[in-house]
């Protein structure tokens, strides 16, 4: 009888797996057709340069934020409900931004229509931060730990490859919507489209087996603990935090530069930025060949070194192509280096 039941959860645990990399691609879908273009939304709202700033600090800050939440939420639901219910809502938020685009297109409210929309994204991005940690834990119990670095550079390939397609397909949809002026439209479309790919993810979760998971005594420690004992997982929190306090001080502007001043088409301006993934993709198994000969610490040195340097390229080179060969395949290679 046991002999059967370990067989059945064997079986639940491998097809889970399977509607993991299915799930994983419908949400890469959602992403890439609408997070992506939220930054050119803003832009087609008549957003400053400031409340651009604003969507991508406080949709940054949203996340982690909700993290810590989303973790002591398992101490009362299971994992299961918990990512079901804030996927769900997070789908669903995406038809709520898509009625800002037709409130602008009426010529309704729409000095606000950028403050409405930081909010809405930044709650966007918190119920995906709530999410998260269940459902962190719940793939450690479904993954095997002998497997788990195999698992997760297929699923990472197949659902990167997703995301740069639905990024490509958007903008070239978008620039024909553009030219015909009527690129709002486009972003309506892309937004439902989001919410469909998001809400075949919750389906694809429902149906999703999920484990028996109990939290261990002594889980749980505050910030304060965290400061105090300062070990080497915290200084890299540390570290993590300058790093990407660095990589924001000019990172949501490039979408700015490249689509008011350089005035990319949508095309150009999405093959210029997911480039940086195309590269990242390719040199992903060349980075894990490294790792395994010289080690991650100097991996991290050469990503850090590398992602100083990317910017700098934007000061001499406003063609599309040249930022790619340089700037944008740097930027690739830091991030191989890094994940």
């Amino acid at each position: 009888m046991q002999k059967e039941e370990t067989k059945r959860k064997l079986i639940l645990r491998e097809h889970a797996l399977k509607e993991s990399i299915k799930e994983g691609s419908a949400a890469s879908a959602s992403a890439g057709l609408g997070s992506s273009y939220i930054t050119p939304f803003a832009l087609a709202l008549n957003s400053s340069p400031f409340q651009i700033g604003l969507i991508n600090s406080f949709s940054g800050l949203a996340s982690p934020l909700a993290q810590l939440w989303g973790s002591k939420l398992m101490e009362k639901y299971t994992r299961k409900k918990i990512v079901t219910t804030f996927v769900l809502l997070e789908s669903l938020t995406w038809l709520i931004i898509t009625t800002l685009a037709i409130l602008f297109w009426k010529g309704i409210f729409q000095e606000y229509l950028p403050y409405a929309l930081i909010i809405l994204y930044s709650v966007l991005v918190s119920f995906g931060g709530m999410a998260y940690p269940a459902w962190f834990s719940w793939m450690g119990d479904i993954v095997p730990e002998k497997s788990r670095g195999k698992y997760f550079s297929k699923r990472n390939r197949i659902t990167g490859a997703v995301s740069v397609i639905a990024v490509l397909t958007a903008a070239l949809a978008l620039d024909m919507f553009k030219t015909k002026g009527l690129a709002l439209l486009g972003f309506c479309i892309l937004f439902v489209l989001a919410f469909t790919f998001r809400f075949i993810s919750f389906l694809l979760f429902k149906h999703q087996y999920s484990p028996k998971f109990k939290l261990e005594k002594g889980y749980y420690f505050s910030i304060f603990d965290f400061i105090k004992r300062f070990d080497n997982f915290g200084k890299f929190a540390v570290y993590k935090f300058f790093f990407y306090f660095s990589l924001m001080i000019a990172g949501p502007f490039f979408a700015v530069y490249m689509l008011e001043n350089l005035k990319f088409s949508y095309i150009t301006f999405m093959g210029v930025t997911m480039s940086t993934s195309v590269f990242y993709l390719l040199l992903s198994p060349i980075a894990g060949k490294f790792s395994d000969k010289f080690g991650n610490m100097k991996l991290l040195y050469i990503s850090n070194i590398l992602f100083a340097f990317a910017p700098l390229f934007w000061l001499i080179f406003k063609n599309p192509i040249a930022l790619i060969l340089t700037s944008q395949l740097i930027a690739g290679i830091a991030n191989a280096a890094i994940i």
